[in-house]
């Protein structure tokens, strides 16, 4: 099977080129696939699967990055630590560890329960976020990782 990169792709790929000042040769090279490949798809031809893949690897956010960001929106997401104490810690001084903790064990099956369900959801994160309140409800705080 083949695919033809879109418009804004082959732009953003010549954008890229021209900021790295590499030759067609070179760009090939950095994004490992020959030359030929490089020049069909940039003529707007399909190309394998696989070539596509190394083509668009370059304009997709950085692994870490995304990593970060996910680590981030389940361990502190900004909308419950956005003052000097975090949601979490507020509820353990008005409510008491076990209570939370038993909280925190209903929030991890209700994570599960809708995970890939609920619209505009990432299902990695909501998976992600019941294992963080799973850990948190036998007393390991994700936070400390």
């Amino acid at each position: 099977m083949k695919i033809e990169l879109t418009d804004d792709q082959r732009e953003d790929l010549e954008a890229f080129q021209v900021n790295g000042g590499l030759s067609n040769t070179a760009m090939a090279g950095h994004l490992g696939v020959s030359p030929g490949v490089w020049s069909r798809a940039m003529e707007g031809q399909p190309v394998r699967i696989s070539s596509y893949k190394k083509l668009v690897a370059c304009l997709e956010p950085d692994v870490d990055d995304q990593m970060a960001a996910a680590h981030d929106m389940v361990n502190s997401p900004n909308h419950y630590a956005d003052s000097e104490i975090e949601c979490i810690d507020a509820m353990v001084a008005a409510f008491g560890t076990e209570r939370v903790r038993a909280y925190c064990e209903l929030a991890a099956f209700k994570y599960q329960w809708r995970c890939g369900k609920k619209p505009g959801n990432d299902a990695d994160q909501e998976k992600a976020k019941s294992v963080w309140y799973l850990r948190y409800s036998m007393g390991d705080d994700p936070r400390k990782d």
